[in-house]
Formats: structure tokens, sequence, C-alpha cells
């Protein structure tokens, strides 16, 4: 249950992805890219299932995540959020 939807059930959204090589849309074609995993959070209500609509067609659009420089690292060549916010933590903040 998410902190501030107390009653609800929550959406887990797992997001896996394997290391491979950056393709001509990427900043450094030819070069390897780090994979990762992430898990976001949505509250199972009405919206948050329609919240989850809007984000796999995000995804599928490939516009969730690209290649490039990670601000919590500071490695290049990491798959990285591109600015559509998801609560990855199931407690504090809009979407932390």
């Amino acid at each position: 249950m998410l902190s501030n939807f107390a009653g609800y059930g929550t959406i887990i959204i797992d997001y896996g992805f394997l290391s491979g090589i950056q393709g001509v849309e990427h900043p450094n074609p030819g070069q390897p890219y780090e994979g990762t995993y992430r898990q976001a959070y949505l509250p199972d209500t009405r919206e948050g299932r329609e919240v989850l609509q809007l984000l796999r067609r995000a995804f599928d659009a490939r516009l969730v995540f690209t290649v490039g420089t990670s601000t919590t690292t500071g490695f290049q060549n990491q798959i990285t959020w591109n600015d559509i916010h998801h609560k990855t933590s199931r407690y504090g903040g809009s979407f932390q």
C-alpha cells in the first residue's frame, strides 16, 4: 500500500533492461550501455489504472527511458529516466 492511499492496493510496475549496444537513436551509437532494473508504484485506483495505461503508451513510444549520463552516479552510457516522473518509493513524496 502507498502511504498516501491507505485502503487501496498498489500497482507495481517492473522495468527490466539487458545491457546492449547503442543504436543510431542513442548519443553514442555502437557503444555499449548498462542494463538496469527499476520498480515504480501507482495506487490501485481508477486514476492509477488510467495512468498505468498512459505509461504503457509512453513506454511503447520509447518516451519513458533513454540512454545517457546517470544524474545519480555520473556514469555515462546508462539507461536513465526520460523526464516522465514515477513514484519509486512506497513512502514519501510525489515521485520519490
